[in-house]
């Protein structure tokens, strides 16, 4: 959903349309909640990701939501929506058939 939310907007558009926003807040705060889930040696295998970071976003945009930079979220949409489907799947292909939990 964040690729496709990337692809339709420019860096104005989350703060210019709140469904938008919304729509990205929402994304991120699901894969935010998803990195969450997976265990600590399968994001050990990509040292250079922000996982402390993505972890931290879901958190600050659900409890903190009406503080959230529209800024911060425009660059996410803009810069790293590209980044957790590819991750993923090297990740899942490097532990092809084991189970996360």
């Amino acid at each position: 959903m964040l690729r496709e939310i990337e692809a339709r907007t420019t860096l104005q558009t989350p703060r210019d349309d709140p469904i938008v926003r919304r729509a990205a807040a929402c994304a991120i705060e699901t894969i935010s909640e998803a990195v969450r889930r997976i265990p600590e040696g399968w994001l050990a295998d990509f040292p250079t990701e922000p996982w402390d970071q993505i972890k931290a976003i879901g958190n600050r945009l659900r409890h903190e939501y009406f503080r959230a930079d529209d800024v911060i979220l425009s660059e996410i949409i803009a810069t790293d929506a590209h980044v957790p489907k590819s991750v993923m799947e090297a990740m899942l292909a490097r532990h092809d058939g084991e189970s996360p939990r």
